[in-house]
């Protein structure tokens, strides 16, 4: 899915978005131990970004805020 560009965020119940204004555009993904970080073209960023990487490497709980 690529963005759209707009002159002014929308707000709408139910919808959640980002917006974007500066950088990179990174999804990061954790299987096990491993971590990966690549861009949405499939641009691999992990080395580049190896404390962030290693960051999201360790064990942590993590608790996910549901969107209503």
């Amino acid at each position: 899915m690529a963005p759209t560009l707009v002159r002014e965020p929308f707000h709408r119940e139910g919808w959640v978005y980002e917006e974007k204004v500066h950088g990179w555009r990174i999804i990061a993904y954790k299987d096990g131990e491993r971590v990966g970080l690549v861009s949405r073209n499939d641009v691999e960023y992990t080395r580049r970004f190896r404390d962030i990487a290693g960051t999201i490497s360790l064990p942590r709980r993590v608790e996910l805020a549901r969107c209503a």
